[in-house]
């Protein structure tokens, strides 16, 4: 796995590409993500909050963690309880995109405290793929089983909903301006699926973040982009 896109635990990547990788994203931030996710994921999609008409946002960003709570593996590898703990400690709150294979294998409790400590669940489909190609029955159909999943536990419907994969399709479109749903994007990405290295995605989302940003890191699982949760823990102090 030396030279996996997507590495698991950071030896997956080698010296040279990791160099490579965060000489790019460097170059990259220095154009403004803002201006180019806008540009990617333009209305009804958000990428983020504009101080100039929602002047309630300045000194505030959307914390949002992807694909919660663990990557569908089947096996009890999810730390919700860790960031569950460190986002308490730091009394900051933020939006989870929840699949729903990677809602096995938690504790009993698990959801309900998270939601009882403020914090809101978003729609991220059933599983870690894109669905920008599915046919337009099949997709409602899974995004209904989410929609309904997720408010049995937050007791009202989601509003939120995240591309899977950042890929929107049409269809996708279509289906969730039926059920009511905004697709929320970001202009703040971690990359951490590339860069296993916890203080450079601190520093990155700390440099690219701004008055109404929405930041994305994906969720940290035992054997499994494990350094998000210093990456988080970096960002929050």
């Amino acid at each position: 796995m030396a030279n996996s896109p997507d590495p698991r635990v950071p030896g997956d990547v080698t010296a040279s590409k990791l160099w490579l990788t965060k000489a790019l994203l460097k170059l990259l931030g220095s154009f403004g993500t803002r201006r180019i996710l806008k540009l990617k994921f333009p209305a009804p999609s958000v990428s983020h909050f504009d101080v100039r008409s929602q002047p309630g946002v300045k000194g505030y960003v959307a914390l949002t963690i992807d694909d919660a709570f663990h990557s569908g593996t089947g096996q009890s590898s999810s730390m919700l309880t860790e960031v569950r703990e460190l986002l308490k400690g730091h009394r900051a709150l933020a939006t989870f995109f929840v699949m729903l294979d990677g809602c096995t294998d938690l504790p009993d409790d698990a959801v309900s405290s998270l939601l009882a400590d403020g914090h809101e669940l978003g729609n991220h489909l059933i599983s870690d793929r894109p669905y920008d190609e599915d046919p337009e029955a099949d997709l409602e159909q899974d995004l209904t089983r989410a929609q309904q999943t997720l408010e049995q536990w937050m007791g009202r419907a989601p509003t939120w909903f995240r591309a899977p994969h950042g890929k929107l399709s049409d269809t996708m479109k279509r289906v969730l301006e039926r059920h009511g749903l905004t697709n929320a994007m970001m202009d703040c990405y971690a990359h951490d699926p590339f860069v296993p290295d916890p203080q450079f995605l601190a520093q990155f989302m700390a440099e690219q973040a701004t008055d109404g940003s929405i930041l994305l890191i994906h969720m940290p699982e035992r054997g499994f982009r494990e350094w998000n949760l210093e990456a988080l823990s970096l960002l929050l102090t």
